[in-house]
Parts: C-alpha cells; sequence; structure tokens
C-alpha cells in the first residue's frame, strides 16, 4: 500500500519538477494543490479500488536537427502514483547499484543529498558541476583519450521485459510493481518499451536499467563516468580508448539500446579539454579578438584618457576594467551568433547559453533575429520565449512573432503552444491582429490542445462580456477537459452572479473542472491574472 506520507512527498517532487513539463500548466497545479488533501485520500481510494491511468496528452517536441522526441504530459494523480510507486522499488533496488556504492561513477539524479535534505533527489546542478570537475581531473590525472557517447533514443527504448525482470531480481514490493506495469502499458499506448521523459521516476528507472552496463564498465577497470545517458570513458592511449568503446556498444545492445553514432568519438590530446567545457573554450577565443576589436574602436573615440599614451599597456589594462560588461556583452552576442548560425550540438549549447545570458543581463540584442532562431531552432522556442519576456517590455517582436505564426514554417505543435503561452502572459492592450490569430486558433479543432488553452487564456485576458459569453457558449461543445479548464478560468472576468450560475449548471461533470470552478470563486481575479505573469 502507497502511504499517505509517501504520496504527499510524491505530489511535492511532481509540483517542484511542473516546470519541466513538456506542456506548462501553472494554474492546472495550482487547481489542484488547493484541494491537495482531497486529492491523495482520492488516490489512496482508488488504489484500493483498482486504480486506472488517464490516458496521457502527447505532444512532440522538436530536437535538434528537427527530428522529434516524443513528449507525454500525464495527468497530475497519475504522476504522483507512478513517482510514489517508482521511490519505493528504486529504494528497495538502491544497495545493489554501483552508483549508490562507488561515489565517482554515476553522478546523475543524485539520492545522497536527497537523504540529507530529506527529500527523494538532490540538486541536479550541484550533481553536474561535480561530474564536470571529476571528468577534469581524469584528463589532469593523465587520461589524455577521452570516449564520448549516448544512446539513441534512451527513454523510448527502455525494454519493459528486461525493466521488469531488473525490479524483480531486486524483491521489489509487488502492488508497486503492478501499478508500474499497468501504468508504463497505459502511457506508451500497449508498446513492450519506453518510459515517460522528464518525470523523476523515469530517470531513476534508467538508472536501474543502466545498472548492469556500470557494474560491467567498473569491474573492467576502466575509467568510466555517467550523467543520465551522457557516457565518457577516460584512456591513456587510443588502443585503450577503442577496447573500452566496444565493450560499451556491446553492453547496451544486451539491453536493446544502441548508442547515436554522430555523438559517439574518441577524442584525443589537446581536443579532449574543449570537449569537456564547450562554452568556457569558445569565450576564451573571443574574448581575446572581442577585446582587441572593442579597445581599438573606442581608443579612437575618446579623446581623453587618463594616461599620456593613450597606445601603452596600461591603458589597455584600464580599458579591460572599466569595459568589462561591454567585452562579457560582445562574447555573448558572437556566441549568440555562432549559436543560430551552425548545427552542431556544441553550437546548440552556445546558443542555450547566449540566450539565457543575455535574458539575465537584459540585452536584447537577439530580438532582432527572433524569426531565423525559431525557422531554423524550434527547439529552443521555449528559451526564447524566455528570453523575449525579459528584454521586449514594449512588444517589439509581436510582429515578428505573428508573422512567423502565420508562415509555413509554423509546423511544430510544441513552438505554436510556447508562442500562445507568450501572449496569454503579456498585458498589453493587444491589437486586432493578434486577436485574430488568437480568434482562428481557438476555433480550429486541429490544433493542439495546448495550443488552444493558450490561446483561450490570450483572447479573453482582453475580452468584453459579450466575447466572454460568446466563450462560455462553447464549453458543452469542447469535449476536451483541459480547453474546458481555460473557458472555466477565463469566465473569471464576468459578472460574479452570471459567471457563477453557469458554474453551478456545469458541476458534477468532472472533479478537477469542479474544483477549478471552486479555485475562481475563491481566488481574486488578480490573484488568478498573477498566474499568467501580469504584475499586480
Amino acid at each position: 500500500m502507497l502511504a499517505e506520507s509517501l504520496l504527499n512527498d510524491s505530489w511535492e517532487r511532481v509540483s517542484k519538477n511542473s516546470h519541466q513539463d513538456f506542456i506548462p500548466l501553472p494554474a492546472h497545479y495550482e487547481i489542484y494543490r488547493r484541494h491537495l488533501a482531497d486529492n491523495l485520500k482520492s488516490i489512496s481510494s482508488r488504489i484500493q479500488d483498482g486504480y486506472s491511468f488517464s490516458a496521457p496528452i502527447r505532444i512532440d517536441v522538436p530536437k535538434h536537427r528537427l527530428t522529434l522526441r516524443p513528449g507525454t504530459q500525464m495527468d497530475i494523480n497519475d504522476q504522483v502514483v507512478y513517482e510514489s510507486c517508482v521511490a519505493q522499488l528504486y529504494l528497495q533496488a538502491a544497495p545493489s547499484l554501483v552508483r549508490e556504492q562507488v561515489s565517482d561513477v554515476v553522478f546523475s539524479h543524485s539520492t545522497e543529498e536527497g537523504k540529507r535534505t530529506g527529500k527523494l533527489l538532490g540538486s541536479w546542478k550541484r550533481q553536474y558541476l561535480r561530474w564536470r570537475e571529476h571528468c577534469r581531473e581524469r584528463y589532469e590525472s593523465g587520461h589524455r583519450y577521452l570516449v564520448t557517447s549516448d544512446i539513441a533514443g534512451y527513454h523510448e527504448n527502455i525494454s519493459h521485459r528486461i525493466l521488469f525482470n531488473q525490479l524483480e531480481g531486486h524483491r521489489s514490493e509487488g502492488q508497486s510493481l503492478e501499478l508500474l506495469r499497468k501504468g508504463l502499458r497505459r502511457w506508451q499506448d500497449g508498446s513492450d518499451s519506453g518510459v515517460p521523459q522528464g518525470p523523476d521516476a523515469s530517470n531513476l528507472l534508467g538508472e536501474i536499467y543502466l545498472d548492469d552496463v556500470d557494474k560491467f564498465m567498473v569491474r573492467k577497470g576502466y575509467a568510466y563516468t555517467r550523467w543520465v545517458d551522457d557516457f565518457r570513458i577516460f584512456a591513456r592511449d587510443h588502443a585503450e580508448a577503442k577496447i573500452a568503446l566496444r565493450d560499451l556498444v556491446r553492453q547496451l545492445r544486451r539491453l536493446t539500446l544502441v548508442v547515436q553514432s554522430g555523438k559517439t568519438r574518441i577524442w584525443e590530446e589537446e581536443m579532449v579539454l574543449p570537449v569537456l567545457d564547450p562554452i568556457e573554450h569558445q569565450k576564451a577565443i573571443l574574448q581575446d579578438q572581442i577585446e582587441e576589436n572593442i579597445i581599438e574602436k573606442i581608443l579612437q573615440e575618446v579623446a581623453y584618457l587618463p594616461f599620456y599614451d593613450p597606445f601603452a599597456k596600461d591603458a589597455r589594462d584600464y580599458l579591460r576594467i572599466e569595459y568589462a560588461e561591454k567585452f562579457e556583452a560582445g562574447i555573448l552576442e558572437r556566441l549568440f551568433d555562432i549559436g543560430k548560425s551552425e548545427g552542431s550540438e556544441t553550437h546548440l549549447r552556445y546558443l542555450k547559453f547566449a540566450l539565457g545570458e543575455l535574458m539575465r543581463s537584459r540585452n536584447p540584442y537577439g530580438t532582432a533575429h527572433v524569426e531565423e532562431v525559431l525557422i531554423t531552432h524550434p527547439h529552443v522556442t521555449d528559451r526564447l520565449v524566455a528570453y523575449i519576456q525579459a528584454v521586449d517590455s514594449c512588444g517589439s517582436t509581436e510582429t515578428t512573432l505573428l508573422r512567423y505564426l502565420t508562415s509555413r514554417h509554423n509546423v511544430y505543435d510544441w513552438a505554436e503552444m510556447w508562442l500562445m503561452y507568450y501572449f496569454a502572459h503579456q498585458w498589453r492592450r493587444q491589437s486586432e491582429e493578434v486577436r485574430e490569430v488568437l480568434r482562428s486558433t481557438i476555433e480550429d479543432r486541429n490544433r493542439h490542445v495546448a495550443t488552444r488553452y493558450y490561446a483561450i487564456i490570450a483572447w479573453a485576458n482582453h475580452a468584453d462580456s459579450s466575447d466572454l459569453r460568446t466563450l462560455q457558449a462553447r464549453y458543452d461543445s469542447e469535449s476536451d477537459g483541459l480547453i474546458r479548464e481555460a473557458i472555466i478560468l477565463s469566465l473569471r472576468r464576468l459578472p460574479r452572479a452570471e459567471r457563477n450560475a453557469f458554474y453551478s449548471a456545469c458541476a458534477g461533470e468532472n472533479i478537477h473542472l469542479d474544483q477549478a470552478a471552486q479555485f475562481v470563486r475563491q481566488c481574486s481575479e488578480e490573484g488568478i491574472d498573477q498566474l499568467f505573469g501580469r504584475a499586480v
């Protein structure tokens, strides 16, 4: 039996990690949180009666080189049950896993720090920095050859047969095992392989799944380390590196997994450090070049400097200190340009890093290149939207976004959803062009449900009572619960008596929608606005 405390801990993880969901739904989670005790009690009751899992929402997420990752958005109750089952199964398996016995082999999804903080998992950022430092130490200890590789379609290709054989070998608890079996079968449409991407639970199942590989590589004495499915093996010569790679490929094949040939390589000597930290390496290359260019320009423009010879070394050192922020901005802008123009995995890292740093420094340089990034790198649309929200307070990119949305390049539901998310979080007066795009998106039932959800929210944020009544009239003809939730939230601006009468008429059809209506009744209009980015 899944204890109430375990369900509550699992909810905390699900809630904390919701920002990593393929579909961002902060209001959906807030509604659930407001009725948490009732929801967890309902889960316990449903488990006793034979828990049935819901169909997930599917959304294809563009990847690097425009391939697709299958995104799965599970019902919140199902996520809580999934996390609870896997937490129990993992804790039973943990004592025999290499990652729990040897501290410098597997760094991803650390449970050690989690135990100290009372949580299942610790901070991934701290662990990732530890992993990077460990890799550098391996190199500096004389291992000047590096094998890098990762798995093609890792989560999609985890075999259920092998996974459950492994779990049963750890004498896993029966109820959790059967619930997990039932859930995976439901979420993977009856397929005998694959786990949902994103949840902590899936990551922990992946760690159990790869333990046989970890054990073999450690037993063979390789300088082997792993972050999720990113493998690094350090060697003292090329022959050792080749043998280690051969063994890794063979061990993965036993688990029905194959390496990505494009990401599998042996690096030698001076090429290893740039692989270990490509962003810092590229920044170092750019720094001297950019500093020199900027200094030359400043020296030509500035009439006075506190030195007798403006071209002396002291003057240049002074400028490096005085204009440090300008130099850093120049490096970030150049990284952004390289990242958006090139197609390698390393250049994609440059682009993601530059977008994050330009956002933190409120540097609007990237706004001139929004359309180019959307067309060539749709897989960073979420980061691009966050960047635009941070730097474009007056809406200068709006015309560009509309042009993209109405172009033939708008082919990815996930990217389109994020642009609708952007408009749902903008509180400037909407142009008629924006409202027309939103209106046509709402009416087009071939659009993804998540895209229509945010189109409804965005349109209703600026709607008058007549428009809201038109939206209300759509409710009965919409069968999807997420669309109905968006309508319920949007009707908060109708006169209270009229709105509440409609909510009462709809009551009893769905527990979550009843909770959404109660949430609107109890929460101020401004409080709900804040969930969609409005400063109050």
